[in-house]
């Protein structure tokens, strides 16, 4: 009887054994065949931005990012007050190439990429204070040579764009206390000026951006002043600007960022100003709505760019008394993310966003008028 009871009892084992087995196959089975579903990745952790690369130790008033040589790391442009503007080549070592885009010293305020032929390498505008413009043509071999030269005004920065949709790449100036123009590319390595309706000659203009404000397809104008009420002007096609928005107040604005802020699908203002409260306009389509951000400082230079790939903007503010922000989004409200320690404390001249070890990732470099500029890696 024993005997019978045992074998009944391991028959019984054997065959919830083959049971599990079973179903362990036909789960693996079954887990091949259909559809995989992924994990979601992790976030990244917050960029730190340790300093990993030095520019150079010079006047430097603005930069400019694009991959020059197209090997897929940004290379940097830096217009350098009272001396020769450089070109750094990212030798892809945490190093750069230096060399002088001209053999004339210019006071630049202002260095932008365009291309001005439309062969896709990208040109460079000067744009100097109480000097000529300048057109640099890319000769395709990491060398530029003189194109032509424009108007002597005062730049103090230039937006770029194909604001008549025309194939070719358009630009803007701001001027402090000259006349506004906008350039447009007649195609032929020259440019056509146009006047802003009600931009007279005496308005303190310290930044100007361009992006479609009202999405519309036709790329705009957004104007920061010293003092003044900032102004947004419309493009309405055939090369006609109009006045669409004064924005209230008249604070001391040296720069301004557009992105879209709440993401409703409208590009929103930020407002960067020098001792007094920075601002954010928000886009209404009607309006703009005022809303202050990131405290009370000297800033000079603003920046939004989205460094940790979450599709939301992180905003930067170069100061010259305090360390770098870098605030990022929380809710309705920006938060301070990370603060940059910079020893120098001079001015933040300029901010720019570009990737310089080619990780997918933006990184951040920072213009200064004194000391040495720097790049931060995120």
């Amino acid at each position: 009887m024993k005997k019978e009871i045992l074998i009944l009892m391991m028959l019984t084992i054997f065959l919830i054994s083959c049971q599990k087995i079973t179903e362990i196959r036909s789960a693996a089975n079954g887990a091949a065949k259909g559809p995989v579903v992924e994990q979601p990745r992790p976030a990244k952790t917050p960029a730190n931005f340790s300093k990993a690369m030095d520019l150079e130790d010079a006047r430097i008033y603005s930069v400019a990012v694009t991959d020059i040589n197209k090997d897929g790391f940004d290379d940097v442009a830096a217009g350098i007050f009272g001396s020769y503007s450089d070109l750094f080549i990212n030798n892809k070592d945490g190093t750069f190439t230096r060399s002088p885009l001209t053999n004339k010293k210019y006071n630049t305020e202002e260095i932008v990429f365009i291309d001005i032929d439309k062969d896709n390498n990208k040109d460079i505008i000067l744009g100097n204070n109480q000097q000529p413009i300048v057109l640099l043509r890319n000769n395709g071999d990491g060398t530029f040579s003189l194109l032509k030269e424009l108007d002597k005004t005062i730049v103090n920065e230039i937006a770029v764009a194909d604001f008549d949709k025309d194939g070719y790449e358009d630009f803007v100036i701001g001027t402090q206390f000259k006349e506004n123009y906008v350039y447009f590319n007649d195609g032929k390595n020259g440019f056509e000026k146009t006047k802003l309706p009600g931009m007279i000659s005496d308005l303190p203009v310290k930044t100007v951006k361009a992006a479609d404000m009202n999405n519309d397809g036709k790329i705009d104008i957004v104007f920061g002043m010293d003092r003044k009420q900032g102004k947004v002007y419309l493009n309405e096609g055939e090369r006609n600007f109009v006045l669409n928005t004064e924005l209230p107040g008249e604070p001391h604005t040296y720069s301004i960022a557009l992105f879209d802020s709440d993401k409703d699908g409208k590009i929103d203002i930020l407002q960067g100003n020098n001792k007094e409260q920075n601002v954010l306009f928000l886009n209404k389509v009607v309006g703009y709505e005022k809303t202050p951000i990131n405290g009370e400082g000297n800033t000079y230079s603003v920046l939004a760019a989205d460094f940790n790939n979450d599709n939301n903007e992180e905003v930067v503010v170069g100061d010259y008394e305090v360390n770098i922000k870098i605030y990022e989004k929380s809710e309705s409200e920006y938060v301070l993310l990370k603060e940059i320690e910079t020893p120098e404390r001079d001015f933040v001249r300029d901010l720019e966003a570009g990737d310089f070890d080619n990780d997918g990732y933006l990184d951040l470099v920072v213009a200064r008028e004194k000391g040495m500029s720097h790049i931060y890696l995120s």
